[in-house]
């Protein structure tokens, strides 16, 4: 499997997720240490080929957003919280 090194997440674990996939994905998390990370995993280069042009369309899709708008979207509206 094609994937980043150091690993944080077990071996086991993305082979498990993997078994669920196409061939593939790219896992995007914060790590132990608090630090955004990502950890690209395929089976062959043309999966990972296709799987980075993805996560490039996306990335301009978000940037091409209202910051506002993204964090509204993900996290909700933080007067609400507590409500019922």
């Amino acid at each position: 499997m094609l994937q980043n090194s150091p690993l944080d997440i077990p071996q086991s674990v993305l082979d498990k997720l993997n078994e669920h996939t196409g061939g593939g994905f790219i896992l995007f998390y914060v790590n132990e240490t608090g630090e955004t990370t990502y950890l690209p995993y395929a089976d062959n280069q043309a999966v990972l080929r296709g799987l980075i042009s993805y996560a490039q369309d996306i990335t301009q899709g978000v940037r091409a957003a209202q910051q506002e708008n993204i964090i509204e979207f993900f996290i909700g509206d933080e007067s609400e919280e507590g409500e019922l």
